[in-house]
């Protein structure tokens, strides 16, 4: 749904299906029909991870969708991490990638991510001006931690490929 009048939209996509750092032949067709969901949402600024994986399923929702994002493709660190194998080591061990279990097993690696997060979010809304959509692609459990810290309300954990508009 486009933004109405002086409403801003922040879409989250957690990354398409990948092997190591790239989309696999899945992941791309899950990107492009996911570009072919988006087609008809003016989404100006386009945010990734860093990431490879989530440039090319950004790159392929744009492709494929046809979207002209007019503010680019801009990489926020704040929605990745300099340390993936700590977060993989605590999911691990604890059986999910949910973000509020990491959160009561963990605080301090949710507290560190959160302010880049944070950072991250207000570095887009800042350039996003009214009436505009961002489409943020990102990892799990860092899409979550950015809802949560949107909205007050820890999702769910998105699948590959997941996508959700909030309204800020």
């Amino acid at each position: 749904m486009p933004a109405s009048d002086g409403e801003r939209k922040l879409i989250f996509l957690r990354h398409a299906e990948n092997s190591g750092d790239a989309l696999t032949e899945a992941g791309i067709k899950s990107a492009l029909d996911i570009g072919k969901q988006l087609l008809k949402l003016p989404i100006s600024l386009v945010v990734v991870s860093g990431a490879q994986r989530t440039a090319q399923t950004a790159a392929c929702v744009l492709a494929s969708g046809g979207i002209a994002a007019e503010q680019g493709v801009h990489v926020q660190t704040g929605f990745g991490s300099d340390d993936w194998a700590s977060w993989g080591r605590l999911m691990d061990s604890l059986g999910t990638n949910d973000i509020k279990t990491i959160a009561q097993a963990d605080p301090g690696i949710v507290h560190a991510a959160s302010s880049a997060v944070d950072a991250s979010i207000a570095w887009i809304l800042a350039r996003l001006g009214e009436s505009k959509q961002a489409l943020i692609v990102s990892h799990n459990p860092i899409v979550e931690l950015a809802i949560w810290r949107l909205t007050g309300e820890p999702p769910a954990p998105f699948a590959r490929g997941q996508w959700q508009a909030f309204s800020c």
